[in-house]
């Protein structure tokens, strides 16, 4: 069937419904339309809440962060602070950002990103990080 209504031998069910019955084919779309918003609301109250997707929808994104604070992770980065890759949610580790002595710094801009939720930190060469204070 699928095959004949992609060669254009057979016409789509839904555009024979539409024509022949238009009032049947808007509520056939209501539904529809509704059907998806609400799996898609659920969704996202999934990803929110840090359990098992469902669905497979794409419109749900899994990106833990705010606008701004990707905005802000991405300014960040071209000034020369960087993150650890392999952050882990419940440490926290994935709101550090760490500077080092190459890094073009600000106290506006780190303002900024303590405000939006990150810790600013100093990494040193032996591992160990000092984190900035809120002055």
């Amino acid at each position: 069937m699928w095959k004949d209504i992609r060669e254009g031998r057979r016409e789509h069910p839904f555009s024979i419904m539409k024509r022949e019955n238009p009032r049947k084919y808007k509520q056939f779309m209501r539904r529809k339309s509704e059907e998806r918003r609400e799996s898609i609301r659920k969704e996202k109250m999934r990803v929110v809440y840090g359990l098992d997707r469902k669905t497979r929808l794409k419109s749900v994104v899994l990106c833990p962060y705010k606008k701004s604070q990707v905005s802000h992770r991405y300014s960040a980065l071209q000034r020369g602070y960087f993150y650890m890759e392999d952050c882990t949610e419940g440490g926290g580790e994935r709101y550090n950002i760490y500077y080092d002595k190459d890094t073009e710094r600000s106290a506006i801009f780190e303002r900024n990103l303590i405000a939006d939720g990150f810790k600013v930190i100093e990494y040193k060469e032996d591992g160990k990080c000092q984190e900035l204070t809120n002055t």
